[in-house]
């Protein structure tokens, strides 16, 4: 019911098919993994917001005794929205490329040495609310990583990263900073009553730019899930993280909330879902702003599921969904949506 999250609420028919392909191949002590995914997004009213959508990524590892090393690299082109904030589906690629070793230092124990490069680039013609995005948020990101890997038990793993990144943006951007943090995580098995992996840690984050003020404090990420007699699942997902802003007298803001769903089978192939989330927007300004601050923003989601299992392969689903943004400073950034779907999943 609202195509362009604004307050016109323009509606549509829009329809998606998707195709992944996930591939393993072993050479003698190596192994490759290749994940293709391309979807096109068709709207019958706003052909404006058609697009073709692809992700390819590759991972090469080697097993070499007690030492593995390995190479990721990857490559996005896509016009899904990105986060919260912007609501316009904006063309942008993401080129990254990664590296690292997991060395075994004994029955339980082990080290992980990693880095990761990213340079987002949106296009040119890309903009919302009339500012360019290839301006404000084209750059480039580093990060590298050491990490101690414990096994408390067959099914649970200990693991402490420190991480040390910098972020650089095109121009000169106040948004240049250098963070370090300490992210210690469980990770529970799949085939544990409990699965998933959870992290709660601490970030410093120090602007290059003397007048914005930096970030301390907690950032977390986790997907748990609790199986319940086999007919019961429930499935949380949270995060507290920093993310950059597009505007620039407003670089960053410390984005937190989470969601829940609780699935229940209800008898033979059927099996009923429901959704909730809240999620909350923190933004951080420049002290030379004149238009004031720009607040908080809230966005609310509630939704439902009811989905049939034909077989081992195919998966009905009808689904709906409702979201509301609230912004303390500005009442043009509120919305209301509802949108209603079906859905049906086939595995080859």
């Amino acid at each position: 019911t609202n195509v362009f999250n604004d307050s016109a609420e323009e509606r549509d028919l829009t329809a998606t098919p998707s195709a992944t392909l996930l591939a393993t191949s072993l050479f003698d002590r190596f192994r490759v993994g290749t994940t293709l995914r391309a979807d096109y997004v068709w709207y019958q009213e706003f052909d404006s917001e058609r697009s073709v959508n692809t992700d390819v990524a590759v991972r090469v590892e080697a097993y070499l005794d007690r030492v593995r090393p390995w190479v990721s690299g990857g490559f996005s082109r896509t016009r899904e929205r990105q986060g919260f904030e912007i609501d316009s589906r904006a063309q942008r690629q993401r080129p990254t490329l990664g590296a690292g070793v997991d060395w075994v230092l004994g029955s339980r124990t082990s080290v992980a040495l990693s880095g990761q490069f990213e340079r987002p680039r949106y296009a040119d013609v890309a903009t919302f609310s009339g500012v360019s995005l290839a301006d404000q948020l084209n750059g480039a990101r580093a990060s590298y990583r050491a990490g101690l890997l414990f096994d408390l038990t067959p099914l649970t793993t200990l693991r402490v990263d420190g991480e040390r990144a910098t972020a650089s943006f095109d121009g000169g951007s106040v948004r240049d900073n250098e963070s370090w943090a300490v992210l210690p995580s469980l990770v529970f098995q799949p085939d544990a009553a409990l699965s998933g992996q959870v992290m709660v840690g601490y970030r410093s984050l120090t602007p290059k730019n003397v007048a914005l003020v930096g970030f301390q404090g907690v950032v977390a990420e986790g997907a748990l899930s609790l199986t319940l007699l086999d007919i019961t699942q429930i499935s949380i997902e949270g995060s507290r993280s920093v993310e950059y802003s597009f505007e620039e007298l407003h670089p960053y803001y410390v984005q937190s909330g989470g969601r829940v769903v609780i699935t229940q089978q209800i008898g033979g192939p059927f099996d009923v879902s429901v959704i909730g989330g809240v999620y909350r927007l923190a933004f951080r300004d420049l002290p030379d702003d004149q238009a004031g601050p720009r607040g908080t923003e809230r966005l609310t989601t509630a939704g439902f599921r009811v989905g049939y299992r034909l077989g081992e392969t195919m998966l009905f689903g009808i689904h709906g969904e409702f979201a509301k943004r609230r912004s303390t400073s500005r009442p043009n950034r509120d919305y209301d949506r509802i949108f209603y779907y079906g859905s049906i999943s086939y595995l080859l």
